[in-house]
């Protein structure tokens, strides 16, 4: 029963690979970033100079990234798009050390997929077969098929899981907003109003005679639900003209 609800709440494979593929296009811009100033700090001339150190410095930067998003809530931006979210066994945001595993746990097998492709194109002779390299990333897919929940190796090694995350309730649409919206009465209607309230008032003083004082404290304004207008009710010791 509880690994029936567990695979029904693990994302789908092509909402995975969709993350994935959106999330490649937001490192585009973050490894760009960091290799400006990487060659700005080190006064590199073109990406041959130091390569060692470039290649260590993107693995930081990019962990850093992963690390940030996964610890704030549990979601980079094309999680949050695909509505799925990181969590432990419990279904509570992992600790800071997990997370740093979990990010250097997912390189082994891209890595193992990239050193495959780099073999076969050296026994074969064949420069083209070198292309499949961009597939390596996908090869953590491979142990999906055989866990039980779906889940990837580096998660059912570290205890953590992604699962589908809660979908954000509608807004509320703007007709909704229109209908308890208040009328106000014309200029028109004011001042005849106004009028009759300050020359028919019996006994009235000058300042009962003033307009905006008869607007202001003798027209007692209710909402009513069935309209959605304010209604103006005069009290009893004015009398209605």
């Amino acid at each position: 029963m509880n690994a029936t609800h567990d695979l029904q709440s693990t994302p789908s494979r092509l909402r995975r690979f969709a993350c994935m593929m959106y999330e490649g296009v937001l490192l585009f811009g973050v490894v760009f970033i960091a290799s400006y100033l990487f060659d700005t700090l080190t006064q590199s001339k073109h990406g041959l100079m130091l390569r060692d150190g470039r290649q260590v410095w993107l693995f930081l930067v990019i962990g850093l990234y992963f690390v940030l998003c996964w610890r704030r809530r549990g979601q980079t931006l094309p999680m949050k798009t695909w509505n799925i979210r990181l969590v432990d066994r419990d279904g509570q945001p992992p600790s800071t050390p997990r997370l740093v595993l979990r990010y250097v746990l997912a390189w082994p097998l891209p890595l193992g997929a990239a050193a495959l492709v780099w073999l076969a194109s050296s026994l074969t002779g064949w420069r083209s077969v070198d292309m499949f390299i961009v597939l390596a990333p996908f090869a953590i897919f491979a142990w999906s098929w055989v866990d039980p929940d779906g889940q990837f190796l580096h998660d059912r090694l570290l205890g953590t899981r992604l699962r589908n995350a809660p979908r954000a309730p509608p807004a509320p649409s703007r007709g909704h907003k229109r209908h308890n919206a208040v009328t106000v009465p014309s200029r028109r209607r004011h001042r005849g109003m106004v009028s009759s309230l300050g020359n028919d008032s019996p006994n009235g003083s000058d300042r009962d005679r003033d307009p905006s004082h008869a607007l202001a404290h003798a027209v007692d304004f209710r909402h009513s639900p069935g309209n959605g207008r304010m209604q103006g009710r005069i009290p009893a010791r004015f009398p209605r003209p």
